[in-house]
């Protein structure tokens, strides 16, 4: 894996995964979006994004960033409003060779909002892993998250746990598209709290405003509001 976690290879294998499992097709990128160059204490870094639809799924994209010693990737699968699944959201964090953090979860919309979107053995499974706690998630964070989110501050040899728990994550959301059917009534509502999660993420995620540090700001800007936690998920 590259770098000291292997992050960015975890998104890819993410990627390889839920692109068969969900039926995705790519969706072009403005190119300038696509790929970013830019630095971070005199090292080159780059960011590469990719971007998706399916017959159930509206957005989802797969980004990764590295250089610098950074080692960044981030999952955002998001369903069709009239398919009520539930926010498939993952952010690894490594700086430097020896800190990092990792976020995910399976983030439940209004219709879900008491149904867990992992089972028991799941649960099991994830707790066997064993990864370091993360501490309390930041106070934003809690309209948005379930009631059990992955939150670890990990070190570079539970980078096989990671990988493990977000694969848990990603099979459980690709069964969850295969068997959840059509609620038109409740499309709108999940649209709304869709786009009010994206730009949480935009408004509060004080992590985010490293992307203006690392390349030109105003094209910064525009990646977090197009791609990264989009103004509109419908691609």
């Amino acid at each position: 894996m590259s770098g000291g976690f292997g992050f960015t290879a975890l998104a890819a294998a993410a990627e390889q995964r839920l692109v068969p499992a969900l039926a995705l097709q790519a969706v072009a990128l403005p190119a300038e979006l696509a790929q970013l160059s830019g630095s971070w204490k005199g090292s080159p870094v780059s960011l590469a994004a990719r971007a998706y639809r399916g017959p159930r799924i509206g957005y989802a994209r797969f980004v990764e960033l590295s250089g610098g010693g950074l080692d960044i990737a981030n999952v955002l699968v998001l369903s069709r409003a009239e398919y009520p699944l539930p926010m498939l959201g993952a952010d690894l964090v490594g700086l430097g060779r020896d800190t990092g953090v990792v976020v995910a979860d399976l983030s439940p919309v209004p219709p879900l909002a008491d149904v867990p979107a992992l089972a028991q053995t799941e649960q099991r499974a994830l707790a066997a892993l064993r990864l370091p706690p993360g501490g309390e998630l930041p106070a934003w964070c809690r309209p948005w998250f379930s009631a059990q989110p992955l939150y670890s501050r990990v070190a570079p040899q539970h980078a096989p746990a990671v990988a493990a728990a977000l694969t848990v994550l990603c099979e459980r959301f690709a069964q969850l598209a295969l068997h959840c059917e059509v609620q038109a009534g409740s499309a709108a509502a999940v649209a709304d709290w869709q786009l009010r999660y994206c730009a949480a993420h935009r408004q509060d995620d004080r992590g985010l405003g490293l992307l203006h540090k690392l390349f030109e700001p105003a094209l910064a800007e525009r990646f977090l509001r197009q791609v990264l936690f989009p103004e509109s998920v419908r691609a």
